[in-house]
């Protein structure tokens, strides 16, 4: 029989989720594929809970909803728990987000109750922007323009990615790009999807070189590891 892998991942909003359930997807079957000490199943989309999912918004404290989730998917292999930096690394959003989480978290298995123990960071800095736009050619791509990465304004090393807050940037990029084309060939992506496409489509290998993606990469292998599932 096949395994399947589980996963729950907690995110900021809508457009993150469309990104990162992809990307956490396609990560996770690499890893599997590479290092797999059997054969797994891993599903397409993970099971996504925003900050703002109806399901939870009568509790106001972080950290107690992340609690909540944990025991709603308790069979599940790992939570992850997305926060952006907002900073030039992720000490902040570990202090102030994920360690919270994760002691009440723990506090409570100590105390015999049933949840999802494996905790899982995924902190971008300084936003997952810098994440989205770290591949200029599946990017240009996605967005079937004739502009270059220098007439939108892209950064063109993963140093610049982590240096400058890019939040507003995609939006800036879809407005130019629709501003200069004629009615009949505006093409008025939604952000939405063009971060689902990018989740599916951005090269690993451009991710792997900004260092907040390879920690991730890092975090989620240890968690692997632990559960028996990766040598």
């Amino acid at each position: 029989m096949i395994r399947q892998l589980s996963f729950t991942l907690f995110v900021e909003g809508v457009t993150d989720e469309r990104f990162l359930s992809y990307l956490v997807q396609r990560v996770a079957r690499n890893l599997i594929e590479q290092h797999g000490r059997f054969a797994m199943e891993i599903p397409e989309i993970l099971n996504v809970v925003t900050k703002k999912d109806y399901r939870y918004k009568h509790i106001e404290s972080e950290k107690e909803k992340i609690l909540l989730v944990s025991q709603n998917f308790k069979n599940h292999d790992a939570l992850l728990l997305h926060f952006d930096a907002d900073s030039s690394t992720r000490f902040k959003a570990m202090k102030e987000h994920f360690e919270p989480a994760r002691i009440l978290v723990m506090d409570s298995v100590n105390a015999g109750e049933q949840l999802c123990p494996h905790l899982v960071p995924v902190i971008p800095v300084r936003n997952i922007e810098a994440w989205i736009l770290s591949d200029t050619q599946t990017l240009l791509a996605e967005l079937d323009t004739d502009f270059t990465a220098t007439d939108l304004g892209l950064p063109t090393t993963p140093k610049q990615l982590e240096a400058s807050d890019y939040k507003s940037k995609p939006d800036e990029i879809l407005e130019k790009i629709n501003r200069n084309r004629t009615q009949r060939r505006k093409r008025n992506i939604a952000k939405v999807t063009l971060y689902e496409n990018l989740g599916k489509n951005v090269r690993l290998v451009e991710l792997e070189k900004i260092p907040s993606y390879k920690q991730f990469v890092d975090d989620l292998t240890l968690t692997f590891k632990e559960l028996g599932l990766v040598d």
